[in-house]
């Protein structure tokens, strides 16, 4: 481990970078990748952004509007990049021909192209026939044209052995390390091309879905893997040896983001996740949400817990691991002068008034790593149902207050809750289940065979009612 703090370590890499400055925004985009690199020079050159991947496979538990608000976000951040810039021009990288890297592009393209905004070149992973058909008529639509973009299909011939620049200039880079060829659907993941971004001597690392043999074949080629802001592999999996120990330690990230949403396949997996924050240096100071797959851990540690639509577990963790499933959009900078993380608030409200006023509410303070309390937009079921919970019993007791006493003071992210077939008895978890009903974002609650009185079952009922809603 190393032996620096966190805040010491973002004061160094900040002095690093000569008046050259580099931003990462890391889009909330539920279950799927989608990231922009705006950067400017030490002569406050601006440089074409670079897109790197836009799409998702799930994201309506952020709500009915969330994929639109979010489009609308990535395409002002793409506008924003670009307002000293004379030639409206961006650049855009797609990992692999999985849709939830480049589903959302045309949604993106066209709309830049409303606001003049034009794509200067598209560099693909994998091979042309893996993508949709659809995808494939926006790039023939795109190399036609006054604002022809040119195509790249980086392995088209073979496996490439050394770093591809897509630029360089003064100070600040964007290169695709050495890439493995892909000669079938199947091989698309180990063929993701990962991207390496550098301010100075700060770097940020982008997998795509990289496994084990893409990590290998990295090996192989490159003197040093190091990454500073490490974006973690397929969503924070680890089948094929995604993100494999091995890697990690090599690569030594001092941050990791893990870009994830609801999903069945319960990214991020809390082995990865585990096994990142053994790997990351801990601040004391710092106490955030991480929200994983899974479980982990001793079963009676684990009751009462809290899961998210199903199979996602709620922690809390003291080292520098975010995730878009627990924080929402995310954006990482850093200059000369200093470095900033920025974690916005992730209501919908919030999201439409940075849209509609041009701005995206990355607040943060300069020379500090500032975090904001668990607030995600998403459907969150806590599910208390069938764990033998009996009141009556006062270490079962304590624990339910506990988790209803949270879901009091942080009901903000609660849609469901469910009590069912539990013994609850005692007037404290009455009060504490009427408090928490009064949320008016939860829309399900299950209280079946817990044995509450006529009584309190008809106030919890009027509760209900006077919302519009029945048992």
């Amino acid at each position: 481990m190393k032996n620096y703090s966190l805040l010491a370590l973002v004061l160094t890499l900040g002095s690093f970078c000569f008046g050259s400055s580099l931003e990462v925004t890391i889009f909330d985009v539920g279950q799927g990748n989608g990231i922009l690199f705006s950067a400017t020079t030490k002569d406050e050159e601006s440089i074409p952004p670079l897109l790197c991947d836009c799409g998702s496979s799930a994201y309506s538990f952020r709500g009915k509007d969330h994929k639109k608000n979010q489009i609308e976000i990535i395409v002002q951040k793409i506008a924003q990049s670009l307002e000293l810039v004379e030639e409206k021009i961006f650049n855009i990288l797609v990992s692999h021909p999985d849709s939830d890297h480049y589903g959302w592009i045309q949604e993106v393209v066209d709309k830049c192209k409303a606001k003049d905004i034009f794509v200067g070149t598209i560099i693909l992973g994998g091979l042309e026939k893996f993508y949709s058909s659809s995808f494939k008529g926006l790039l023939a639509t795109l190399k036609t044209g006054p604002k022809a973009s040119k195509i790249i299909y980086l392995t088209e011939k073979g496996a490439t052995t050394e770093k591809y620049p897509i630029l360089s200039s003064k100070n600040v880079s964007f290169e695709i390390l050495p890439a493995l060829a892909c000669s079938s659907k199947k091989d698309s993941n180990a063929a993701s091309l990962v991207l390496l971004a550098t301010c100075g001597k700060l770097t940020c690392m982008v997998m795509g879905d990289a496994t084990k043999k893409t990590a290998e074949h990295l090996q192989r080629y490159l003197r040093s893997c190091r990454a500073n802001l490490l974006i973690a592999s397929h969503h924070g999996a680890q089948e094929d040896g995604c993100n494999d120990e091995k890697w990690t330690k090599k690569v030594a990230p001092d941050m990791v983001v893990m870009s994830s949403g609801i999903h069945g396949y319960g990214h991020p997996c809390s082995s990865i996740v585990t096994r990142f924050s053994e790997n990351l240096d801990d601040d004391p100071s710092m106490c955030q949400p991480v929200i994983f797959g899974g479980g982990g851990g001793d079963e009676d540690e684990k009751r009462p817990h809290i899961r998210f639509s199903n199979d996602y577990v709620f922690g809390m963790t003291s080292k520098p691991l975010f995730g878009t499933l627990s924080h929402g959009t995310m954006a990482f900078s850093w200059s000369g002068n200093d470095t900033e993380i920025g974690l916005p608030k992730c209501s919908i409200k919030n999201k439409i008034t940075d849209v509609k006023s041009g701005m995206l509410s990355t607040l943060s303070t300069p020379r500090k790593i500032r975090t904001f309390g668990f607030e995600p937009e998403i459907i969150v079921v806590v599910n208390l149902s069938n764990l033998g919970i009996n009141d009556e019993v006062a270490k079962d007791r304590n624990l339910l207050c506990k988790v209803l006493t949270l879901l009091k003071d942080e009901a903000t992210f609660l849609r469901k809750l469910y009590l069912s077939s539990n013994k609850i008895g005692s007037k404290k978890c009455y009060d504490l289940i009427l408090t928490v009903l009064e949320n008016k974002n939860i829309r399900d609650f299950d209280m079946a065979n817990t044995g509450i009185s006529g009584e309190m079952k008809g106030k919890i009922t009027m509760v209900w009612a006077n919302r519009g809603l029945s048992l």
